[in-house]
């Protein structure tokens, strides 16, 4: 047989080609030297996609003669040479993952075969040269004060992750399911940096414009995506958050909303020539992305209300004039970022995803008539803590959105219109960050996928420069507590049942800790008590167990935040964030009614609270709008004046240290997260924790204050390209 007449045995995923036949392995049409047994090894995992196979299988059919010692060296080398050859990594993999002493496991979709991808040509010219000469080309520095914000958009993981933390509520599973992508769905993963935060398509399909820190400065780069030629279009003096990215309809400005005050976390929306420039500012307050018209003469934005807890969907003139309420929409003013709204193509309604903040559970997909701003919900779901932007197809009889929940992690979902009939898009092993974007004919989505790796460490009190890892894998472990008998209890994202797991205190004999399902993130200990929200009939409920997991026992049921104990483990403290003013109640631990004993300061509070070892105080994050500023407060528990306020705008997450002298906090100082302590008696931060890379889900102190567990882990952030999914 000739080989014009051979099958096409070519394996395709993403950017990449493997031609078992010939032996190549292939980047966007450029070969990559992968040596022999690296390429055995990629051929073996490839031939059972998501199915693991096992470093005995490997060592039968790749190293039949070797002996254990030198086959185990063996495969740890080609392995790790495989992984170095696709830019994967082993603490986040996105292609080839390790399942702890069994074996490995290839995770990342396979396409459909087709003919190869075209070569690639990079020149920063041959980008400025394809569009408009009339653009300014020249990409000018832009002086800002504003420090990196990053742990208020990405709480738990960072982007993506954030969200989960304020999403406990979320109880029951989406549809699973249980097919992968269709064979003629192409995802296809254009950047390879690990950290791109926000990116948006041009109408036409042939440029993209995203955003990635440069040397720690988050900035705005423009790619061909043709040739994968790119110019950087904004720099900054310092780094700066972005809240979404929107091409003009006409593909020759790019429109961001980003923070711009040190001391609040509004957004401010700018537009900027596709090849650089000066931004023009053009609205302040904008918490969204824009969704154009389809005339390209206007576009919609959300601005959150922290005070009324609301959202306003707003009209404004394509240069920022004109601007006008179009309808609020109320129990939506989160201190999160917005997924803002899809004008339809027949120009009549706009659809914007809302999420309920807090206390009521689920999302939202409405409609909003644009003659007369009344409101429709389209789609709304209990299951689902957050959906990210909705982008209507060309046709206007559905629309695109993300839909998350903290099961399945976020996934490509349609609605259709008027109906409302969700349906899954993707059944891939990725999880999509909120903001997507589609082409103008509806055939390309740009996404950014996700990968993520929470574990767990301990580390001494008498020296946190040296972090223990206790846990290995591809977990998500978003929840680690120390229980009354010492051992752990651990949650984790992503999880279908929403169990609740305990191990000992170095990691190992992991078991289910109690048969309740849908059990959130808040798990406390409380005396000899173990206390968690969860969500077993659909409702909230504090639930408390005995050491053990048995016997629960229901103290209240209703809006429940950020639980803590007094240090005498006779009551609960917590917060109802959803009657404004919000307040704090406490709950005996034998159940009951519970009591209000104060109210929360400002306008709200924006992470999770803690009471004091003494049990005199609490501290928690707040927001107040006169004046507009975010902080750590201190309070009595009876109520009453602050104790102590300190002007730390991205604290979210808090925790008493064990003498009671300082708040703990997970900051972002240098572009490195580490745990920092506040003095209660004022002063510098004090840092504890040591790493040099990656984000905290949560943290823990032992009852005697010596150790504290961490939930620790890395996740990469790159950009996709999804075709042929309609």
């Amino acid at each position: 047989m000739g080989d014009s007449e051979r099958p096409d045995t070519t394996m395709r995923f993403g950017v990449f080609e493997v031609d078992p036949r010939s032996g190549d392995l292939r980047r966007s049409g450029t070969r990559i030297r992968l040596q022999d047994q690296p390429f055995k090894v990629l051929i073996a995992l490839l031939e059972h996609p998501g199915e693991v196979v096992t470093r005995e299988e490997l060592q039968v059919r790749i190293w039949p003669q070797e002996s254990f010692g030198d086959f185990d060296h063996a495969v740890n080398v080609a392995v790790a040479k495989l992984r170095a050859a696709l830019g994967d990594s082993a603490e986040v993999p996105r292609y080839v993952e390790t399942l702890h002493r069994r074996g490995y496991r290839f995770i990342f979709p396979l396409a459909g075969t087709g003919g190869p991808n075209p070569g690639v040509a990079t020149t920063q010219e041959s980008i400025r040269s394809t569009i408009a000469p009339a653009l300014n080309a020249s990409a000018q520095p832009i002086p800002s004060k504003l420090r990196s914000w990053t742990r208020l958009s990405a709480v738990l993981v960072v982007g993506l992750l954030g969200a989960a933390t304020f999403a406990f509520w979320t109880y029951r599973r989406l549809a699973q399911p249980t097919r992968m992508n269709s064979p003629e769905m192409e995802i296809t993963k254009v950047t390879n940096k690990g950290n791109v935060d926000s990116v948006a398509i041009s109408p036409d399909g042939r440029y993209l414009v995203y955003a990635f820190p440069d040397k720690e400065r988050l900035g705005l780069w423009t790619r061909e995506i043709g040739t994968q030629s790119e110019v950087q279009i904004l720099r900054s003096e310092e780094p700066l958050v972005i809240n979404g990215l929107t091409f003009s309809p006409d593909g020759t400005h790019v429109y961001f909303s980003r923070i711009v005050n040190e001391s609040a976390r509004h957004s401010h929306l700018y537009r900027l020539p596709v090849l650089g420039g000066t931004p023009q500012l053009l609205i302040k307050d904008v918490d969204s992305p824009v969704g154009f018209s389809p005339d390209g003469g206007r576009f919609v934005f959300v601005r959150k209300d922290l005070k009324r807890n609301a959202a306003e969907v707003r009209l404004a003139n394509a240069d920022g004039t004109g601007e006008r309420l179009l309808t609020t929409v109320n129990e939506a003013g989160s201190v999160w970022s917005q997924s803002g709204g899809s004008w339809s193509p027949d120009g009549q309604t706009i659809a914007v995803s809302v999420a309920f903040w807090p206390g009521k559970p689920g999302s939202e997909l409405a409609t909003i008539s644009v003659a007369d701003g009344s409101v429709h919900a389209l789609y709304t779901s209990q299951d689902t803590y957050e959906m990210g932007r909705p982008l209507w197809l060309p046709e206007g009889d559905a629309l695109v959105v993300v839909l998350y929940d903290n099961k399945v992690g976020g996934r490509l979902w349609t609605i259709s219109y008027p109906a409302g009939e969700a349906k899954p898009l993707t059944h891939d092993f990725e999880n999509y960050d909120p903001l997507i974007n589609m082409t103008r004919d509806g055939k390309t989505i740009a996404a950014n996928a996700s990968a993520m790796a929470f574990n767990i460490y301990v580390l001494q009190a008498t020296d946190f420069s040296r972090a223990q890892q206790l846990t290995f894998g591809r977990h998500f472990v978003n929840s680690v507590t120390v229980g009354p008998d010492g051992r752990l209890l651990v949650h984790e994202l992503l999880n279908p049942q929403g169990e609740l797991w305990k191990m000992s205190a170095d990691g190992s004999q992991r078991v289910l800790f109690s048969s309740l399902r849908n059990i959130g993130i808040f798990t406390i200990r409380c005396g000899t008590f173990v206390l968690f929200v969860a969500a077993p009939k659909g409702t909230q409920e504090l639930i408390r167990v005995d050491a053990d997991g048995l016997n629960p026992k229901t103290l209240t049921s209703g809006n429940i935040w950020s639980p803590s104990c007094s240090l005498d483990g006779r009551f609960v403290f917590y917060a109802d964030l959803v009657i404004r003013p919000q307040r704090i109640l406490r709950i005996s631990i034998e159940g009951g009614d519970p009591v209000e004993i104060a109210k929360v300061s400002g306008d709200g509070m924006t992470g999770t609270m803690d009471v004091s070892p003494d049990g005199r105080f609490l501290a928690y994050p707040y927001h107040a709008s006169q004046p507009d500023t975010f902080g750590l407060i201190v309070v009595p528990v009876e109520g009453g004046a602050p104790v102590k306020t300190f002007p730390i705008i991205d604290a979210d997450c808090v925790r008493w240290s064990p003498d009671g002298t300082g708040i703990d906090l997970n900051l972002t100082r240098d572009g490195i997260e580490n745990i920092f302590e506040q003095p209660l008696a004022g002063g510098e931060l004090r840092q504890l924790t040591k790493f040099t890379s990656g984000r905290f889900s949560d943290d823990s102190w032992s009852p005697d204050g010596k150790q504290m567990y961490v939930a620790h882990g890395e996740m990469s952030r790159d950009v996709v390209l999804i075709s042929n999914f309609r």
